[in-house]
């Protein structure tokens, strides 16, 4: 997408968007980011599409602002001008204080549709957890997401026993390739997550460590599915991931 000149409030230089250099812009209706040396906009997103923004702790070395959408997706910007610190806080701040401004001014009450799926993935962590790593990756669209993955999940929904399962479930899980690339992808539920935490108590100690912050969701899941609990070929990072759970898993206890 294109933007008029004219419809530009703001624009700042030298912003980063997954390591790419560029222009962050705030126009009337929408708040984006435009590459260096393009005339197309790589991020543009609608004020009332905006759920919050944050911006990153004042002991971080980064200075980076963050825009949460309601469909819990995210776009992170890191302000990195030649200027000193000071003055790229300031420059941040300025873009925070103008977003919050228009996304004021451009608010809208959600359809009812929209606010009930934002309480269900509000509710339910691993319904969220699912979300995560299966649309902003594409590997489903939203509209999937909600009729099958979500359909499932709340039709198994209500009273659950906390108790352990077979690791023999993983068998059932069937990888299907994608015609077009020829990717593997796995079919991923809310009960098989919680299945595999349930059976494996190092795994979800991993997720707690790696997730977000080391790997993303989809990342993670990869690798479990190629790790020995999957009886897969592992890589070098899978075995940095996933080599100490079996030994936690069979002793009963994390092993430092």
């Amino acid at each position: 997408m294109s933007v008029e000149r004219e419809d530009i409030l703001l624009q700042v230089n030298n912003v980063r968007y997954k390591k790419n250099n560029g222009q962050l812009y705030l126009s009337q209706t929408r708040m984006g980011w435009m590459m260096d040396d393009s005339d197309t906009s790589t991020v543009s997103v609608l004020y009332n599409d905006i759920r919050t923004q944050k911006i990153s702790p004042e002991g971080k070395p980064k200075v980076q602002l963050q825009i949460v959408l309601h469909d819990i997706s995210s776009y992170t910007f890191h302000f990195c001008a030649n200027e000193g610190r000071e003055k790229l806080v300031a420059e941040r701040n300025k873009v925070k204080e103008r977003l919050s401004q228009l996304m004021s001014q451009n608010r809208k009450q959600p359809p009812d549709e929209l606010m009930e799926k934002k309480r269900l993935l509000d509710e339910n962590e691993q319904l969220q957890q699912l979300y995560r790593a299966l649309v902003p990756t594409s590997i489903i669209s939203v509209d999937e997401f909600w009729k099958e993955i979500a359909g499932q999940y709340k039709q198994s929904m209500g009273p659950q026993q906390d108790v352990g399962v077979s690791g023999a479930f993983l068998a059932d899980i069937k990888p299907q390739t994608d015609g077009s690339n020829g990717k593997v992808q796995y079919n991923l539920t809310p009960e098989i997550m919680s299945s595999v935490f349930k059976t494996y108590p190092a795994v979800k100690k991993k997720h707690g460590e790696y997730v977000p912050h080391r790997m993303t969701e989809s990342e993670f899941w990869t690798l479990f599915f190629q790790s020995h609990y999957y009886s897969v070929h592992t890589t070098s990072r899978t075995e940095n991931v996933f080599n100490e759970c079996s030994k936690y898993d069979d002793r009963g206890k994390w092993v430092t």
